[in-house]
């Protein structure tokens, strides 16, 4: 073991460190026996436990100090072995000051407590939390009962699985995450022993109390990322992590159809149920016309005719009932004939489909025996038990229906975790965890739905797990929006904040609700919310009736707010330390023009920076150019909303509103740029003698505003109505688009 330590030691800075190793199966806990295990260019060891289970951990370390960690576990008893978890300890964990000041970060904290950092000596349960708050529209609580505990990493909300080690005294500490999660969970256990840190890696089961290994059983190897970081940023901390991610999952990640496109869906904004066909089909013909880059419509709760009639969520169990419960009131030609004439208006079709079963429902009444006790959670709901093999073929059959047979190209997956996410003992079967019938499920879904579909997923929300994005294109992380409640879209701020900090968006895409007009809130509070959806990267949907709103004078600023999609992009923090508080960062910026996904365009505004007050009064914001990483010298900031440029130094301190935001594009003063769009700018290259090339994407009305009145402008004949005018410390080119155009100033 003497290679095993060393290497473990070098990799954490712990010269002290022990290791061991432990199990827990139904009957006891056992300690297992390590010897030396030959490892090629790393260090081996072989675990052996007395039920006959073995484990074989192989560390190879990187050019860059990371270690890459292998577990195999394997069965060689001659009987079923009923395995609860393993647990790997690690004792003497060194993080450089005294153990008062040990800290621990999870995505999971501020979802669950509140907190970004918190002290490994807190205590973690009920009196640390007070009241959680209940999402009156999504119908459950925002932290729910047993989440709060002593292990992380093991919660239902599907969390971003990396873990941050460090101590107030010094701005270094230890990374962790799986690299793999095919069927144990990865949790943690933190405590302090003779004053070090000890530190259990859990391997633990999801909806089941034991995972039965058959004799002779092997399983998927699991693999950990281990490294010492720099603690000063949760972007910089994870990115060797990342990084790891990124080429551990390669080709199982689907390429996200929702980073440069969205979904219009009918239930925020306060549509809710109150749906039909024909207006529903009057929304796609003004989508089609005046919002591009929505390429479906996707019909939430409320489709079903139990959900009208007994009010509650109804998805998965209409199947059971009588024309697949589709209301036929509502929707006369049903789903297949509603989808048809959706393709016909240039959309895409999607559903919401829940998986919960409400408890009056039919398929309730006729197979109750098919459902598990959930009652601790939604006693009003009932929960398929996917372990019984009937059970997976009626949602086969399901699927087959409400999904593949009307041709769906996307599917809003809600009230779905709750049977493969649960930490509590709910299946009947045990021969596969939670997180093994995960995979199965998404699998069937996935086979009945084009490659060009997306799938995205709802309650329980999560909070960045990467591997979730082998088959989702995103993830809901926030509060339901519903009608736009302000204290809701300020708790998403910070949940946000904490899955986006990760930089991990392009493994699993976040979802922060839709963009409205919300015409009951304030101008301040409806841009303060686009604001955040566009430059956090995570403009996945749009809501509200908006036929015959399309005058409204809020509509420019919904139509430009989706006029160029990254979801999931890079996005940072400035002025922003994680460990200092538990508020949300207050600016945002991204390394490029939010209107254009071009990095190698000349010519265009090369950062985009927000400034947020999310209090009561209004409140003085500030941002350098050296905080956006920008050299010393002559810089523009325009205001994306009301269009005034003026010296980038006037950012250094500016006035935001109460629930307030400001939004602004950098550029070098000088030469002729483009400072901001209301179209996507695809391309642009610098002209002989200055000028720029400038290629447009979309058709609608067109709103350029440039550095330098041009004195001439060249089209394609793809612009009508073209004309320069004075703006406010700027130039403006106007005209209508009548698709893809290029545009030369000279």
């Amino acid at each position: 073991m003497t290679a095993f330590l060393a290497t473990l030691r070098a990799a954490t800075g712990s010269a002290q460190l022990t290791a061991s190793f432990h199990l827990r199966t139904t009957v006891r806990e056992e300690e297992g026996v390590a010897s030396a295990m030959p490892a090629g260019g790393g260090a081996g060891l072989r675990v052996a436990y007395p039920c006959g289970v073995v484990e074989e951990h192989l560390l190879e370390p990187g050019a860059d100090g990371t270690l890459r960690w292998r577990r195999r576990l394997a069965s060689r008893a001659s009987h079923r072995v009923r395995l609860v978890e393993t647990a790997l300890r690690l004792d003497g964990i060194d993080l450089g000051g005294e153990r008062a000041g040990d800290w621990f970060y999870h995505t999971e904290n501020p979802r669950i407590y509140g907190r970004m950092t918190i002290p490994v000596a807190a205590v973690r349960d009920a009196s640390a939390l007070g009241d959680s708050g209940f999402d009156q529209v999504a119908g459950n609580r925002w932290c729910d009962p047993g989440t709060v505990h002593e292990r992380i990493g093991v919660s239902p909300y599907q969390p971003f699985p990396g873990l941050l080690l460090g101590n107030r005294a010094h701005d270094r500490g230890l990374a962790f995450g799986p690299l793999a999660q095919e069927v144990f969970c990865t949790g943690h256990v933190l405590t302090h022993v003779a004053g070090r840190l000890r530190w259990s890696v859990l391997s633990t089961c999801k909806a089941v109390g034991a995972r039965v290994l058959a004799p002779g059983e092997a399983l998927p190897e699991d693999v950990w990322h281990l490294g010492r970081v720099p603690t000063t940023g949760i972007g910089e901390a994870f990115a060797g992590y990342v990084a790891a991610l990124r080429t551990a999952l390669g080709p199982a990640l689907r390429r996200s159809v929702n980073r440069h496109a969205a979904t219009w869906g009918s239930w925020n904004a306060g549509v809710f149920r109150d749906i039909d066909q024909d207006r529903l089909l009057r929304q796609a013909a003004v989508l089609r016309r005046h919002l591009p880059t929505v390429a479906w419509l996707q019909v939430d709760d409320g489709w079903a005719a139990g959900a009208q009639s007994m009010q509650v969520a109804h998805g998965i169990g209409a199947a059971w009932e009588p024309g697949d419960g589709v209301d036929r009131r509502l929707f006369p030609d049903g789903l297949d004939g509603f989808c048809a004439q959706v393709r016909a208006q240039g959309l895409e079709p999607a559903l919401w489909i829940g998986l919960w079963v409400p408890a009056e429902a039919p398929l309730v009444r006729d197979r109750p025996d098919w459902f598990l006790d959930y009652s601790y959670r939604v006693p009003k709901r009932r929960i398929l038990d996917i372990s019984r093999a009937d059970v997976r073929e009626y949602l086969v059959r399901a699927l087959d229906r409400l999904v593949a047979a009307p041709g769906l190209g996307g599917v809003k997956l809600d009230f779905w975790s709750y049977v493969f996410e649960d930490r509590h003992d709910l299946l009947e079967g045990e021969e596969r965890t939670g997180g093994e019938w995960r995979a199965w499920w998404f699998g069937e879904l996935r086979r009945r739905l084009p490659a060009a579909a997306f799938v995205q997923t709802g309650c329980d929300i999560g909070m960045g797990d990467p591997f979730l994005g082998r088959w989702i294109d995103n993830y809901r992380y926030g509060i339901d929006i519903g009608s736009g409640e302000w204290e809701h879209m300020r708790i998403c701020l910070q949940w946000g904040a904490a899955c986006i900090a990760t930089r991990s968006g392009d493994l699993s895409v976040p979802n922060s609700d839709a963009v409205c007009l919300f015409e009951h809130l304030s101008e301040n509070e409806m841009l303060c919310w686009t604001t955040f959806c566009l430059i956090s990267r995570t403009l996945c949907e749009v809501g509200g009736w908006l036929d015959g709103k399309e005058a409204h004078p809020r509509f420019r600023w919904l139509r430009k707010s989706l006029a160029c999609l990254d979801n999931g992009g890079e996005v940072r923090f400035a002025r922003y330390d994680f460990r200092a508080g538990d508020e949300p960062p207050l600016v945002w910026w991204l390394p490029g023009p939010w209107f254009s996904r071009d990095r190698a365009a000349e010519g265009l505004a090369v950062r985009t920076v927000a400034l947020f007050n999310l209090g009561e009064a209004p409140a003085r914001r500030g941002v350098s150019m050296a905080d956006l990483g920008l050299p010393a010298g002559d810089w523009l900031a325009t205001a994306v909303w009301s269009g005034e440029t003026v010296p980038a130094t006037e950012l250094e301190s500016v006035e935001v509103p109460a629930h307030g935001a400001r939004l602004y594009t950098i550029a070098a003063a000088g030469a002729q740029a483009v400072l901001d769009a209301d179209h996507e700018v695809v391309a642009a290259r610098r002209l002989a003698g200055g000028g720029l090339a400038v290629d447009l994407r979309h058709a609608g009305p067109l709103e350029l505003r440039l550095a330098r009145r041009p004195q001439a402008v060249a089209q394609d004949g793809a612009i009508a109505g073209l004309e320069v005018v004075e703006g406010q410390g700027n130039w403006i080119l106007r005209g209508e688009c009548r698709g893809d155009a290029h545009v030369e100033l000279t």
